[in-house]
């Protein structure tokens, strides 16, 4: 019994350890707005050039209309 007390304290131990260093990471990592070239999202606008509606695109290149606040799509909006 003693042995799985060790392995959940050495398991808990080292998910701590990981969550410590992912906040570390997170907090020397500046902040952007994820808007026009986001790099730390990952994502960009792309304009269609014939209806000028706005889409974001991510890194894997799947995209999804930009909305704005009220949840409309944004078109023939300059930039």
């Amino acid at each position: 019994m003693n042995v799985y007390k060790a392995i959940k304290r050495d398991l808990a131990g080292m998910i701590l350890m990981f969550v410590l260093a992912a906040a570390l990471v997170n907090c020397f990592t500046p902040y952007d707005s994820c808007d026009g070239e986001g790099h730390r999202c990952g994502l960009r606008i792309r304009t269609d050039a014939l209806t000028g509606c706005q889409y974001l695109e991510s890194s894997q290149g799947s995209l999804m209309p930009r909305l704005d606040r009220q949840g409309r799509p944004m078109c023939g909006v300059a930039q």
